[in-house]
């Protein structure tokens, strides 16, 4: 089971109506969720997320070939390679990172290649404008995983979504307190 299917079930085990918080490459389970289970979301937070990592002819993205090449890095830098993510996603000022990204939460080199390759092959970009429930998309402008460009995409094909940004990278939800997200509830 992916972990967009592992998303929908789990909604769809709850039978009720739920607000889904996503972030980073949750956000790609929550857009699948969202618009395969639109009568049991209602409403949906993206939280420096996108809707396809890798970059084509018309989006600008990471370049699938350097998602490659992290992956192939990981079996012999594991630490080094982890430790590059770390440093990309917390910008300065913002060092505090917590614990479990440095450790991965203790995944195996294959579990975070399967990470790595469902980032580069994922788009779920046909889906936007399926998603119904209200929605909130929170990015950092200063992001270096997933450029600001991503949610403004997101933004202009989920009808009616509100777009938020912050003086952040990608650390985000590290940073944020409850009254700079209190505004943007009760879409």
């Amino acid at each position: 089971m992916t972990d967009p299917d592992f998303a929908v079930a789990f909604i769809k085990a709850l039978g009720r109506k739920i607000t889904v918080i996503a972030w980073s490459l949750g956000v790609l389970a929550a857009i699948k969720a969202a618009t395969s289970a639109p009568e049991l979301v209602e409403e949906l937070f993206l939280i420096s997320g996108t809707a396809r990592m890798t970059a084509d002819a018309d989006y600008t993205g990471a370049s699938g070939r350097d998602i490659k090449a992290m992956a192939a890095r990981l079996e012999k830098h594991r630490e080094a390679v982890i430790k590059g993510f770390v440093k990309n996603c917390f910008n300065p000022g913002h060092e505090g990172e917590p614990e479990f990204l440095l450790s991965a939460g203790g995944f195996s080199v294959l579990d975070l290649a399967a990470g790595l390759e469902y980032l580069e092959k994922t788009d779920v970009r046909n889906l936007l404008s399926g998603v119904k429930a209200p929605t909130v998309i929170m990015h950092g402008l200063k992001d270096k995983i997933i450029p600001f460009s991503q949610a403004e995409h997101m933004h202009r094909h989920i009808n009616g979504s509100v777009l938020k940004s912050f003086d952040a990278g990608h650390n985000l939800p590290y940073i944020l307190d409850h009254e700079a997200i209190n505004p943007i509830g009760g879409i």
